[in-house]
């Protein structure tokens, strides 16, 4: 699992995850993916509290969920 947070920016360039959470984006944490993949058994994608997340031409297998005010944008 990736994860971020804080007031952490992050960028993911053609990475593959395979994990049962792929990333984890909590409070202002923003977090960009381009390309590559997730494979998730469980959560693709989980954002809490104001997280941003952005998957840009990424393939993704498993759920995506923001809580609170934060934003799952793709793939």
């Amino acid at each position: 699992r990736i994860q971020a947070a804080g007031n952490c920016h992050l960028e993911l360039v053609n990475v593959q995850i395979t994990a049962p959470t792929g990333i984890a984006a909590l409070g202002g944490a923003s977090v960009t993916m381009k390309g590559g993949s997730i494979d998730s058994t469980v959560t693709a994608v989980s954002a809490i509290g104001a997280a941003q997340v952005q998957l840009q031409g990424t393939k993704v297998k498993g759920e995506l969920a923001a809580l609170g005010g934060a934003k799952i944008t793709g793939p």
